[in-house]
């Protein structure tokens, strides 16, 4: 007769032996002892074993017309097994243990395994790609991380069981034992491994070093360079406690200077950096979510902005080794329509303090000279903060080096690497009234104040502790007794301040003037307490964004050329304000303060005439024997100036607009006019319609020769065909656009 399908009765007490097995986690695949019910490195649960108890049986063992005086013959087991990976050796081991009766059972180790890996039906839920032993789940056919290895094929083969001898199983496997290969229970980290070295070559320089210099079993050795992690798999409690309290480091390599440590636990953090130039809208739980949809994490990860002084970074901390593996082939990703650049397992650091004129490109040569070698920005990425004099600097892969170094070095100045930033904010308007230990004692401080200094009205102050730091930052305000409410800011506040902060691309030229729809500066007059209007100008700032763009024929230089020019204006306008303005030489700089004389205008049309002289003769006399006319390619008011100097009494002449005062340059146009403007108080004169000193004198010439003066209503523009606009008391105080 065909031999039909039954399913065998496991004994309650046989599935409860289940516990005495050694179990592989599922998410970082450390082999935790039996009795464990949470993994010991990444504390997932143990899953729960699930037993194929089907059996094919001879029909003939159960017929029902047998003779009653012959002995009937116990069923003879046919067990389908499947190959599984060494994470599943020991449930796949237990299931064939409840699955045979004890009496029939003969089988010694070394048989049970080459029968265990002859493929059960019982299948492990992942398998382990031979290439870079990364642990896919049974639906993945190739390797998700090296997309080389391939899924082991489910082949069947049928195993009998007649010749096996009768021998009793022990009630408790060894720990220490495992029916495939050896042990993979005692595990030890290493996190700083060299990126420029192939996982295969550190596998075996770490085997070697271990076995010969520390006389360390090493059953096994992964590595996984891309991210700087190393495990290491020893036979034994007695091993792993001499790597990681004994030996705790090792020389890899003596003549690189590879040096390893070894650590209980892993520190799987690694940072996200959004573009800075653009809004934030990310929310760190938002971040937390994409991050777990691309490292197929069941569990959001831990994540939080950095600091915030850097908005745009977030801290991910990974719960497991599996969702850096699962990820580490991605540089970038996006979350809300905004690209994350990726930096997996990168050293974090900050640099405070730094001097004014630094830039982040200086500061990335400063680093690249000190590690030796020239890493591009997904390597090493440096952003400063340049309102709160700050650095954050990630090192990744082979730019981990930057580890080893204590400070920056710039300009003979040192400046100490440090781990976190100092939570400093500031509470503002502080009222002279208020002693300041009424402040720095303040309950929402919660005695966490270590310093602080005042500043004018501002009070800067240094706390020791991030929860206080992060609460008063969300709160944002303070109030003492009766006083009036103070607001608390981030420390940039008070650095913030456009009269101390020099105007350059990291706060302007790459940032909000690029968001400018239409060049134009009427935008920006209308609130003349806009920062542009108060930032320190750099000549050299303005002049490298220039010579981008200067002699490109396209719209979107144009367009760059048109921007620079208004951020010039913009920037003599606030010059005129303040009356002064920061000239810098050699390294000292000095603040030139203005003294502008009266500006006085008078506008003609063809009726005006010239008033005549009291002591006029009525003959005039040329009171030079000849005029000699020169034409010269230069600029018209570096030859005023020297004309002036010379003693003459030159006029300039302005090819003006006759439509528009001063033509276009309230959208950056580049001509003579528009250049004039944007060197001096000119505009003062002409466009009465951004005069907001109303300290010039217009006036408007009869045909009596007499200066009547304008009424408000009145205006001098169209000017006449045969007019003119005389001004005197113009100040310049800018030079040529090109120096």
């Amino acid at each position: 007769m065909k031999p039909k399908t039954v399913t065998s009765m496991v004994r309650h007490d046989e599935q409860e032996n289940s516990s005495f097995t050694s179990w592989a986690c599922k998410k970082c695949t450390l082999i935790n002892t039996p009795h464990a019910t949470l993994c010991d490195v990444c504390e997932t649960p143990r899953t729960p074993l699930a037993y194929n108890t089907d059996q094919s049986v001879s029909d003939s063992s159960y017929r029902a017309d047998a003779p009653s005086g012959q002995q009937m013959q116990p069923p003879v087991p046919t067990l389908s097994i499947s190959v599984p990976s060494y994470t599943s050796a020991s449930a796949s081991l237990k299931c064939l243990e409840t699955s045979l009766p004890p009496s029939r059972v003969d089988i010694n180790s070394r048989q049970l395994t080459e029968q265990v890996q002859q493929c059960p039906d019982q299948l492990p839920t992942e398998w382990e790609c031979q290439v870079c032993t990364f642990f896919n789940i049974n639906d993945d056919k190739r390797c998700i991380i090296c997309h080389e290895g391939t899924r082991p094929e489910r082949r069947r083969q049928v195993m009998h069981t007649d010749s096996v001898k009768p021998v009793s199983f022990p009630a408790t496997p060894q720990p220490t034992s495992t029916i495939i290969g050896t042990v993979l229970k005692y595990v030890v980290y290493t996190p700083d491994l060299p990126a420029d070295i192939n996982a295969a070559e550190l596998e075996q320089m770490i085997d070697l070093r271990l076995n010969s210099n520390h006389h360390i079993k090493v059953n096994k050795v992964t590595c996984h360079s891309s991210i700087g992690v190393g495990i290491v798999y020893v036979s034994n409690t007695t091993e792993k406690d001499a790597l990681l309290n004994t030996v705790q480091s090792t020389v890899l390599d003596p003549k690189k200077n590879i040096i390893i440590s070894f650590v209980r636990q892993l520190e799987l953090v690694s940072y996200l950096v959004f573009d800075q130039k653009k809004k934030q809208t990310e929310i760190a739980v938002e971040v937390a979510r994409r991050w777990a949809q691309l490292s197929k994490s069941p569990q959001l990860p831990a994540c939080e902005q950095i600091s915030a002084l850097f908005p745009n970074i977030f801290k991910i901390t990974s719960r497991s080794l599996d969702e850096l593996l699962a990820i580490r082939t991605l540089d970038i990703f996006k979350v809300n329509e905004q690209f994350a650049n990726v930096y997996l397992r990168a050293d974090c650091s900050f640099v405070e303090d730094l001097p004014e004129n630094i830039t982040t490109t200086q500061i990335t040569t400063a680093i690249n000279t000190h590690i030796g070698g020239q890493y591009d920005q997904q390597t090493l990425y440096v952003q400063y903060n340049k309102e709160a004099s700050s650095a954050i600097i990630l090192a990744a892969n082979a730019a981990r080096k930057w580890i080893n170094i204590d400070y920056l070095s710039f300009n003979s100045q040192v400046f100490p690497k440090k781990s976190q930033l100092a939570f400093r904010v500031v509470v503002h308007p502080v009222s002279s009234s208020v002693p300041i230990n009424l402040i720095t004692q303040h309950r929402q401080f919660q005695n966490a104040v270590t310093k602080h200094t005042k500043i004018d009205e501002k009070l800067i102050i240094e706390l020791n502790d991030k929860s206080v730091y992060d609460q008063c930052l969300t709160v944002g305000a303070l109030r003492v007794h009766d006083c009036p409410a103070m607001t608390i800011d981030p420390f940039t506040v008070i650095l913030n301040d456009p009269k101390n902060i020099e105007i350059n691309a990291d706060n302007w030229y790459e940032m909000e003037m690029l968001d400018i729809k239409r060049p134009d500066i009427k935008q920006f007059v209308v609130t003349p307490e806009h920062p542009i209007f108060k930032y320190k100008w750099n000549a050299q700032h303005w002049l490298e964004q220039f010579e981008r763009v200067k002699g490109v024929r396209d719209q979107q230089s144009d367009r760059k050329r048109h921007l620079l020019r208004v951020t010039t204006m913009l920037n003599t306008i606030g010059v005129i304000h303040n009356k002064s303005y920061t000239v810098e030489t050699g390294g000292n700089k000095k603040e030139i303060k203005l003294k502008f004389e009266q500006l006085k205008t008078i506008a003609y049309n063809h009726r005006s005439k010239l008033p005549l002289s009291k002591g006029m003769k009525s003959v005039l006399k040329s009171p030079y024997q000849f005029t000699t006319v020169e034409v010269v390619n230069n600029d018209c008011l570096l030859v005023y100036e020297k004309l002036a100097a010379d003693k003459s009494r030159p006029v300039l002449l302005n090819m003006a607009n006759a439509t528009t005062p001063g033509g276009g340059y309230r959208q950056g146009a580049g001509a003579q006019e528009e250049n004039l403007f944007r060197r001096s108080n000119y505009y003062l004169s002409l466009d009465a319609e951004l005069d907001d000193t109303k300290q010039p004198e217009r006036y408007w010439c009869t045909a009596k020769g007499e200066e009547q003066m304008l009424r408000a209503n009145e205006s001098m523009y169209p000017m006449d065909e045969f007019g003119a606009i005389y001004t005197s008391g113009i100040t310049v105080f800018r030079n040529t656009e090109d120096t």
